[in-house]
Protein backbone atom coordinates (compact mmCIF):
# COMPACT_ATOMS: atom_id res chain seq x y z
CA UNK A 1 0.00 0.00 0.00
CA UNK A 2 1.78 3.22 -1.41
CA UNK A 3 0.64 6.59 0.17
CA UNK A 4 1.21 10.51 0.25
CA UNK A 5 2.12 11.49 3.94
CA UNK A 6 2.62 15.14 4.95
CA UNK A 7 4.75 15.55 7.99
CA UNK A 8 5.34 18.82 10.04
CA UNK A 9 8.51 20.32 10.05
CA UNK A 10 10.52 22.49 12.32
CA UNK A 11 9.82 26.27 11.89
CA UNK A 12 12.40 28.90 13.36
CA UNK A 13 10.49 32.03 13.96
CA UNK A 14 11.81 35.14 15.90
CA UNK A 15 10.38 39.31 16.05
CA UNK A 16 12.93 41.74 14.95
CA UNK A 17 12.55 45.31 13.52
CA UNK A 18 8.90 45.11 13.97
CA UNK A 19 7.80 42.23 12.65
CA UNK A 20 8.15 38.85 12.83
CA UNK A 21 10.30 36.33 11.06
CA UNK A 22 10.44 32.82 9.88
CA UNK A 23 12.59 30.39 8.81
CA UNK A 24 12.08 26.74 7.68
CA UNK A 25 9.98 24.39 5.94
CA UNK A 26 5.97 24.59 6.36
CA UNK A 27 6.23 20.55 5.88
CA UNK A 28 7.65 17.65 4.58
CA UNK A 29 5.75 15.25 1.54
CA UNK A 30 6.30 11.77 1.34
CA UNK A 31 5.01 10.69 -2.24
CA UNK A 32 4.09 6.99 -2.66
CA UNK A 33 5.86 5.92 0.86
CA UNK A 34 5.31 2.54 2.53
CA UNK A 35 4.72 2.15 6.02
CA UNK A 36 8.26 1.49 6.69
CA UNK A 37 9.12 5.08 5.38
CA UNK A 38 6.25 6.62 7.43
CA UNK A 39 7.82 4.76 10.08
CA UNK A 40 11.34 6.62 8.97
CA UNK A 41 10.07 9.91 8.81
CA UNK A 42 8.29 9.87 11.66
CA UNK A 43 11.09 8.98 14.48
CA UNK A 44 12.98 11.45 12.46
CA UNK A 45 10.28 14.31 13.21
CA UNK A 46 10.69 13.08 16.95
CA UNK A 47 13.93 13.01 16.98
CA UNK A 48 14.04 16.84 15.83
CA UNK A 49 11.01 17.94 17.83
CA UNK A 50 12.45 16.41 21.12
CA UNK A 51 15.74 18.31 20.59
CA UNK A 52 13.86 21.02 19.74
CA UNK A 53 11.83 20.77 22.94
CA UNK A 54 15.33 20.09 25.25
CA UNK A 55 16.85 23.35 23.96
CA UNK A 56 13.53 24.94 24.43
CA UNK A 57 13.56 23.73 27.95
CA UNK A 58 17.23 24.23 28.10
CA UNK A 59 16.55 28.11 27.59
CA UNK A 60 13.96 28.49 29.86
CA UNK A 61 16.10 26.64 33.19
CA UNK A 62 18.54 28.96 31.94
CA UNK A 63 16.33 32.20 31.97
CA UNK A 64 15.29 31.05 35.60
CA UNK A 65 18.55 30.82 36.99
CA UNK A 66 19.27 34.07 35.48
CA UNK A 67 16.44 35.39 37.15
CA UNK A 68 16.50 34.13 40.80
CA UNK A 69 20.61 35.24 41.08
CA UNK A 70 19.63 38.96 39.65
CA UNK A 71 16.64 38.58 42.49
CA UNK A 72 19.05 37.37 44.96
CA UNK A 73 21.59 40.13 44.20
CA UNK A 74 18.95 42.66 44.48
CA UNK A 75 17.84 41.37 47.65
CA UNK A 76 21.40 41.67 48.71
CA UNK A 77 21.47 45.45 47.69
CA UNK A 78 18.28 46.36 49.28
CA UNK A 79 19.88 45.21 52.69
CA UNK A 80 23.06 47.09 52.14
CA UNK A 81 21.55 50.21 51.43
CA UNK A 82 18.95 49.61 54.35
CA UNK A 83 21.90 48.72 56.61
CA UNK A 84 23.45 52.48 54.72
CA UNK A 85 20.20 54.08 55.64
CA UNK A 86 20.43 52.60 59.08
CA UNK A 87 24.30 54.00 59.57
CA UNK A 88 23.31 57.49 58.02
CA UNK A 89 20.49 58.07 60.59
CA UNK A 90 22.49 56.56 63.62
CA UNK A 91 25.17 59.23 62.55
CA UNK A 92 22.61 62.07 62.23
CA UNK A 93 20.99 61.32 65.53
CA UNK A 94 24.49 61.29 67.22
CA UNK A 95 25.22 64.37 65.81
CA UNK A 96 22.02 65.77 66.89
CA UNK A 97 22.79 64.68 70.13
CA UNK A 98 26.29 66.24 70.25
CA UNK A 99 24.99 69.60 69.31
CA UNK A 100 22.50 69.69 71.69
CA UNK A 101 24.84 69.33 74.05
Amino acid sequence: MLLTAILPASAHRWYARGRWHREGDDGEVLRECDLGDLDEAVRAYRGRQSAVLMRLQRAKDRRASLEAAALADSRALMARLADIDAQRAADEAAAAAREAA
